[in-house]
């Protein structure tokens, strides 16, 4: 299954772009899996469950389709009150999902000192993780896997509180098996980005907040040995937009 992944700042434009994007593939008759239909829909097919497990998987795929304000409700109090222990540990002895979350949850904490944060950390990748590896493992060329924030998205956080180590942790850290095949860095500069969480009223970050998310982005992306694609999301957005469809039909048979 082809994946792609879409990285920047907080208010560059990753979820915007993505939803524009699976419209447009669902008219192509592209089907689409984000991360938690991926999950709910794939973790049965590869796992043993039992009868209430496979029922609950079922009402929290429903759920997370988010039709109207019930189920988006319903979806964000189901995951505040169930984590994903047992799913992951099903998972967690797959290589190298194994050696990846170890060594990952050993320098979040490290370096992570804010208790409320690794929780929320730990849920989220217990989540994504296996959805990751389900989309590698799935012999599919008519799905697309597509994530507005993905595992580099995830180191990101991670390096952002290490400081001088975060090259170090960058190099040893070995997550390739995680990467998509298509990574798409949102280059907008931290001003716009600034005025959009601005209107949005969400949590607050401070310039150098988003500066340093802005330059750690852009580093992953130097990095990445993946098919990769920097688009310029202070110009026109249809242009973008082009920009990235072109992209996707060119790499998508690959």
């Amino acid at each position: 299954m082809k994946s792609i992944e879409f990285i920047g700042p907080p208010g560059s434009g990753k979820s915007f772009y993505t939803r524009k994007l699976s419209n447009f593939l669902k008219k192509e008759k592209i089907n689409i899996l984000d991360l938690e239909i991926n999950f709910y829909e794939n973790f049965p097919l590869k796992f043993k469950l039992n009868i209430f497990k496979l029922l609950l998987f079922r009402l929290k795929k429903k759920l997370s389709k988010k039709d109207n304000y019930f189920m988006r409700l319903s979806n964000y109090y189901f995951d505040k009150i169930y984590d994903f222990n047992h799913e992951f540990s099903l998972i967690n002895d797959k290589v190298p999902l194994k050696k990846f979350t170890k060594e990952y949850f050993e320098n979040f904490e490290k370096y992570e000192k804010r208790d409320f944060v690794r929780k929320k950390m730990k849920k989220w990748l217990f989540k994504e993780l296996p959805s990751i590896y389900l989309s590698k493992k799935i012999n599919s060329k008519s799905k697309i896997f597509l994530n507005s924030e993905g595992i580099n998205q995830r180191i990101i956080r991670l390096i952002l509180n290490s400081g001088k180590k975060s090259n170090f942790i960058l190099d040893n850290l070995k997550y390739n098996f995680f990467e998509s095949d298509i990574l798409i860095f949102v280059n907008t500069k931290v001003p716009v980005c600034m005025r959009r969480l601005k209107k949005r009223s969400l949590k607050k970050y401070s310039k150098k907040e988003i500066q340093n998310f802005y330059e750690k982005s852009r580093l992953i992306y130097k990095k990445s040995h993946k098919i990769k694609f920097k688009i310029d999301a202070n110009i026109d957005s249809d242009k973008i937009f082009s920009k990235i469809l072109k992209i996707i039909i060119q790499n998508k048979n690959k």
